[in-house]
């Protein structure tokens, strides 16, 4: 029951519903919260070791679901929008049950009901599954984004996921006084930290917006309420950036799972940056410092080693980081093959170095290009593409061919036809060495993101 004792308040009585108004009041979590919901889950037949799923839209009760869960010893499954529907709908992941507030065809239940959980409508689906290997301790498992493949399995323990929202609660200064806006997925770490675990041992009020909604449902949603804490993705930013009212409206701005651009960052936008994975949790924190390929200070509780796989990008050299902290990952698998065992330093697949304790990073692994031999980060290129001013939105990626590697850039524009990819090519040429500049560009109407705001690579 470790939210229970991190919680001091659990032994109050509240006076009211924590669920109002479409906001979540943590402040009015109380001891006969979580005795109405024990009782309820014992009366559907949960019990220690079980596996139960949880796939819902952003909304109001995916934490009050899992704070419901706390007395119980079990495995708590978090689908996001990359696990595959079939996956889900055979129950692959063996789940004994999974809380639902979509209509879904499940192959092999047992029986489902219908119910209402603060004020929303849930299907349980029952399964004939097997116990947890180890029921001894609560896990909390995630899915990456599977932007580099078939989305991982993350196993972390309760304290690794309590240990990161005090780090953060710590770093923020969130508050039983803040209200949170969450436009971001809370199926994936990053969100589920700030707005969802943060929130809770800080006593926050949060409301809990779809993940995908226009920057107009956004501004609304400002212009009405006060918000000490806004929670999206870069892709949002870029749109709120240049908005006054959003600027005047909002006291810190929380992002991560991809880098900001540098029009955000040059904004007056007060935006915080999270670096770091869903195996690793938060990293490094940037409290909206413009450095070049700086990521943020290094979180307390965190090392980082950079003595592994060295490599050169502009005469700066570069070591592949490897993270050990509480908030780690103690398993991860893809296609149930254990990648990862408990106490062991987990490598991330990007590329930096440590300067005093700011973190530095130039690219992913896959970001790297090898242009005859010279070391090219397509970040850099993205970047000086952004500077031009007819420049909306940037993807750079890498390609092979038969004689090696190049650079291919896809690129969204202000207004239409406004400029064309030979002069953007002669553009790059005024700004950038020759072998980094783009072999192609190719404008497009526009760019896929991941719902966690990371770029999907594009085909042309």
């Amino acid at each position: 029951m470790a939210f229970q004792k991190v919680l001091n308040c659990i032994n109050d009585v509240s006076d009211g519903n924590i669920i109002c108004d479409e906001f979540v009041y943590y402040s009015k979590l109380d001891r006969l919260f979580f005795e109405k919901w024990v009782n309820f889950w014992n009366d559907k037949g949960i019990e220690d070791g079980n596996k139960i799923g949880i796939l819902t839209s952003n909304n109001m009760i995916i934490m009050p679901i899992v704070l419901s869960l706390d007395s119980y010893k079990c495995q708590i499954e978090f689908f996001n929008s990359s696990v595959p529907k079939d996956y889900i709908e055979n129950n692959e992941s063996n789940c004994n049950v999974i809380i639902t507030d979509q209509e879904l065809n499940f192959s092999n239940r047992k029986k489902r009901e219908s119910m209402v959980f603060e004020k929303n409508n849930l299907f349980l689906h029952f399964f004939d599954s097997i116990k947890c290997q180890d029921s001894s301790v609560k896990t909390f498992i995630y899915y990456t984004s599977g932007t580099t493949g078939k989305p991982k399995a993350i196993y972390k323990s309760e304290d690794a996921v309590i240990a990161e929202g005090q780090a953060i609660l710590k770093a923020i200064g969130m508050t039983e006084n803040s209200t949170i806006l969450c436009v971001a997925p809370c199926v994936h770490v990053f969100a589920q930290s700030v707005a969802c675990i943060a929130a809770v041992l800080s006593r926050a009020k949060v409301k809990y917006m779809l993940s995908v909604s226009s920057p107009n449902k956004i501004k609304r949603m400002i212009s009405d309420t006060k918000i000490d804490f806004l929670i999206t993705t870069p892709f949002y930013y870029n749109y709120l950036c240049e908005d006054e009212e959003v600027i005047n409206g909002v006291g810190k701005c929380i992002s991560g799972g991809a880098r900001l651009s540098l029009k955000v960052q040059s904004s007056d936008l007060k935006v915080i940056n999270f670096y770091g994975s869903t195996e690793t949790g938060v990293v490094a924190i940037n409290n909206s410092i413009v450095k070049k390929d700086y990521v943020g200070n290094i979180v307390e509780g965190v090392s980082i080693n950079t003595d592994d796989e060295e490599i050169w990008v502009n005469n700066q050299k570069n070591c592949r980081l490897s993270i050990k902290s509480s908030f780690n990952a103690y398993a991860f698998k893809d296609n149930n093959q254990i990648l990862h065992e408990f106490g062991d330093a987990i490598k991330l697949n990007d590329y930096g170095y440590i300067s005093d304790n700011e973190v530095y990073v130039i690219g992913r692994q896959d970001n790297i290009v090898n242009i005859h031999g010279l070391k090219v980060s397509t970040i850099e290129v993205e970047n000086v593409l952004m500077g031009n001013i007819f420049v909306k939105e940037v993807n750079v990626q890498k390609e092979k061919s038969k004689i090696g590697e190049y650079i291919v850039a896809y690129i969204v524009l202000k207004e239409e036809n406004i400029i064309n990819e030979d002069e953007l090519i002669s553009y790059c040429k005024t700004k950038v060495e020759h072998y980094k500049i783009p072999q192609k560009i190719y404008i497009v109407d526009e760019l896929q993101y991941t719902e966690s705001g990371k770029k999907i690579l594009n085909k042309k």
